[in-house]
């Protein structure tokens, strides 16, 4: 197990421009999974949720034994997306993920994680996985009051992901330049959206466009960039960045995320750039 992904499994429906409902089993974790799965990756996903929720990522047969799926409360939400494929989430209400099911592995990616939600239940975590040796990588979800409670975290993480509003509300600072100084983790990516990434790697700054993309919804698109950036993470930053912002584009161009992700775009590609099917 080289990477595993915490998370819940999200009972989600988006609302399109042209009144069709899309509604789906995803969530952070999942569209993070998926993309790592299209690179050919074998990932172990962590997820709690409903008994139907976890039924329906069983029955897609993407995970097979790598799916750790943890019974519990639902996890749903609601995302509108507007006619330029901008998305965001009109309603959520999803339980903390499922610590304590948690294997540390060398890799640990948690997305769209609200550290209000169970900030203790983070922290122990976060320093059981220091103990174990694991990398921690942390991709904030989008609620109000995170700042105050992610200082304390930032020595146990090894990279943080943020986009641009984020990082304003959290470092006071409106230049994303200005923002990567001041945030104390060895590794920060700043998410620009179309206007691509900015990240630094130790004392490495980078800064890499986004590739053109006919977006239809953005939703999923910051779990992909992740993803992107989790599979290319050994390779030289300004290949991480290439590889993290072309994943974001392509999440993009297709409606709905989650385990529609996976069924409209196509087969995994395998580390030798071959594609292959699904297991």
């Amino acid at each position: 197990m080289e990477i595993a992904v915490l998370g819940m499994a999200v009972e989600e429906t988006a609302q399109l421009p042209s009144g069709q409902t899309l509604t789906t089993v995803g969530g952070s974790a999942v569209n993070v999974a998926i993309g790592l799965r299209l690179w050919g990756l074998h990932p172990t996903l962590v997820v709690g949720g409903s008994p139907a929720a976890l039924s329906a990522l069983q029955a897609s047969g993407l995970f097979g034994p790598d799916l750790i799926a943890v019974s519990g409360p639902p996890a749903r939400s609601l995302v509108e997306v507007g006619a330029d494929g901008a998305s965001h989430v009109a309603f959520a209400a999803t339980p903390p993920p499922p610590f304590a099911a948690l294997v540390p592995a060398p890799l640990v990616l948690l997305s769209g994680f609200d550290l209000t939600a169970d900030p203790e239940g983070f922290m122990a975590t976060a320093h059981r996985l220091r103990r174990a040796g694991s990398a921690l990588w942390l991709d904030l979800g989008p609620a109000a009051r995170q700042g105050e409670l992610l200082t304390p975290c930032l020595p146990l993480l090894d990279a943080l992901f943020m986009n641009q509003e984020e990082a304003a509300a959290w470092t006071g600072l409106k230049t994303p330049g200005r923002m990567l100084g001041r945030i104390a983790v060895p590794e920060v990516h700043i998410k620009l959206g179309q206007a691509g990434s900015l990240a630094r790697r130790m004392s490495e700054r980078r800064r890499a466009p986004a590739p053109p993309a006919r977006a239809v919804d953005s939703t999923g698109a910051g779990d992909f960039y992740l993803a992107g950036a989790a599979a290319t993470r050994h390779l030289p930053l300004r290949a991480t960045l290439a590889a993290a912002n072309w994943m974001g584009s392509r999440a993009t161009e297709v409606p709905g995320a989650g385990l529609h992700l996976a069924r409209l775009l196509g087969p995994p590609v395998t580390s030798s750039g071959s594609s292959t099917t699904w297991p």
